[in-house]
């Protein structure tokens, strides 16, 4: 037989996280069912307990001993499956296998597969409304473990088939689902209760082991503490499954009855117990082990609508199916996936002294020869730890970055296709439309090229404006050199001052830059359409400006002349 490769271990061996308290959980919760056997007779609680889903009443009354610390052990004894549905441990040097078969063998519950397991299709009534409302539960969701135990106070003028179904949501909230007790429960299955042969032949073992290997995989195994959700103490009840011997000395197994035997399903023929001091090495040191539930081949691989393929875990199944095959040390190297460490560091303290830190070193110090530092010995693991924990990081971001880039590559085909779509549609639907449209916008184009060209010639007119502004200012210094030289010969300014009448128009009179550029205004339509005319050009602020100082400059030898012809007369 050609070398199969195996998952790898989760942790390094004896680098295990060590439980500092103990695994948190819901299920049997104590207060509910206890509530649950005083609101229902004696007749209604053994109907429960022979129904399909008795098994789990019957579970209640073993008052079962829960041992956190020896499922701990195990969870920590994981090997790097990436099945989402399937756990492999490793005891020694055999793997043990945790699965849909394994829990369906251990409790004999239905764990038949069907499609929508968790959303059923299930037909609102009246008579479901009324029932919610007897429960005192909102109708869009289920009830929670608080609401089923206040629900057991008030069920005595309840009907039969209604206090049957409180037992039956009971058994649900309280086992299969095993969360906190104010969350509420999925309303599709919890609706499933309103028929009450449905309800009990629906299967259920399938949905409590999902539960349970959602909360299993998504644990922190690194943590002080940690809660799961789900029927939990089935794993105890797995280790003294595969372990026999095991659980002959620490399981407390229930003691045969004459007729009819040792108890059955295996789920009850243990009491549990609490998990000892050395269990840690008491379970490395088994020899006798149910590696698995062995089933024809075809069956061995529970099918599931969203499981995850593991070549490697697959080839654990091989290898027992193959003839001749044992396990060795060789199949499973020490070094885990998961960078974790366990070493303590102890600190110890310094003794300080008056005495001078260079004394010189006595003749038994010089002759005796330097000690050697003393290495760490998990140095070397710690960085075998690191190197596969940052090969499988890079090896992940290398298969994540491919599937992004082939997504969107499939995403920008779709686009193309779409969009060519959409314009092919538009066509059929517009029809002629749809080219005027067209023709319309190529319009609308050339008038916005038209609208450039308009603005650029209006750029080239407030040049021109700006020349025009800088000749008039010639002139004007011209104006005001000749009224200094006429200041400077008062006889002929006298006669000049006369006549008002010819100052008074040449101050009027405007310049000549600006009739052309109000003709320009009046005469061309693209100026007056163009927005761009509403803002000042480009040098009119300056000659504004310009024509106030003209002004001022004029009005002022004015007044001189005024005084010195005054004094004349």
């Amino acid at each position: 037989m050609e070398q199969l490769d195996f998952p790898p271990r989760q942790f390094t061996v004896g680098q295990e996280p060590v439980p500092a308290k103990s695994i948190g959980y819901y299920s049997s919760n104590t207060r509910l069912f206890s509530a649950l056997r005083e609101a229902l007779n004696e007749k209604e609680w053994e109907e429960l307990k022979e129904s399909k889903l008795g098994v789990f009443l019957k579970f209640y009354e073993l008052e079962f001993s829960w041992a956190s610390r020896l499922v701990h052990y195990m969870l920590t004894f994981q090997l790097d499956c990436k099945k989402k549905y399937e756990l492999w441990s490793l005891i020694g040097v055999k793997p043990v296998r945790f699965s849909l078969n394994e829990f369906g063998e251990i409790t004999g519950l239905n764990c038949e597969y069907v499609k929508n397991l968790e959303h059923p299709l299930v037909e609102v009534t009246d008579e479901m409304k009324a029932f919610w409302e007897l429960l005192g539960v909102n109708f869009e969701r289920g009830p929670s473990i608080d609401d089923l135990t206040t629900a057991c106070a008030r069920c005595e003028t309840w009907s039969t088939d209604d206090r049957k179904r409180l037992g039956y949501l009971a058994i649900y909230a309280g086992f299969i689902e095993a969360q906190r007790t104010t969350t509420p429960t999925r309303a599709a299955l919890a609706r499933l209760v309103m028929d009450l042969e449905v309800f009990e032949d629906y299967p259920w073992g399938r949905v409590a082991f999902k539960g349970l290997m959602d909360s299993v995989k998504k644990a922190d195994l690194t943590k002080t503490s940690y809660y799961l959700d789900g029927f939990v103490e089935v794993l105890q009840v797995w280790i003294y499954h595969a372990l026999p011997e095991f659980a002959a000395g620490y399981g407390d197994p229930v003691e045969a009855d004459p007729l009819a035997g040792t108890p059955t399903p295996p789920l009850l023929a243990f009491l549990g117990g609490k998990g000892r001091k050395h269990g840690k090495e008491k379970l490395q040191k088994q020899t006798t082990i149910n590696t698995c539930t062995v089933k024809d081949y075809s069956e061995m691989f529970p099918l599931w609508d969203d499981e995850v393929e593991d070549k490697k875990a697959d080839n654990i199944i091989e290898a027992i199916f193959s003839s001749g095959w044992s396990w060795n040390q060789a199949h499973w190297p020490d070094t885990g996936t998961k960078l974790w460490t366990s070493v303590k560091v102890e600190y110890k303290k310094v003794k300080t002294s008056k005495r001078s830190l260079c004394s010189a070193p006595t003749e038994s110090e010089e002759e005796s020869p330097r000690k050697k530092a003393r290495v760490s010995p998990g140095q070397d693991t710690l960085n075998a730890e690191i190197k596969v924990w940052l090969t499988a990081m890079a090896s992940s971001m290398v298969e994540g970055l491919g599937r992004c880039e082939s997504l969107l590559t499939t995403q920008g085909r779709m686009i193309e296709s779409l969009a060519k779509k959409v314009e092919d549609m538009e066509k059929i639907v517009g029809g002629e439309n749809y080219e005027d449209k067209k023709t319309e916008e190529n319009k609308d184009e050339e008038d916005g090229g038209k609208d450039e060209e308009n603005g650029g010639s209006d750029d080239e007119e407030g040049g021109r404006d700006d020349e025009e502004g800088g000749k008039d200012e010639e002139e004007r210094n011209d104006e005001e050199s000749s009224s200094e030289a006429d200041e400077a010969t008062p006889k002929e300014a006298i006669p000049e001052q006369a006549t008002p009448k010819e100052a008074i128009p040449e101050q009027a009179t405007p310049k000549r830059g600006r009739p052309r550029k109000a003709q320009a205004k009046k005469g061309s339509k693209a100026v007056e359409a163009s927005p761009q005319l509403n803002r000042p050009k480009r040098g009119q602020a300056k000659q504004a400006t310009d024509k106030a100082t003209v002004v001022s400059n004029k009005s002022t030898p004015q007044k001189k002349r005024g005084r010195k012809t005054g004094k004349k007369k």
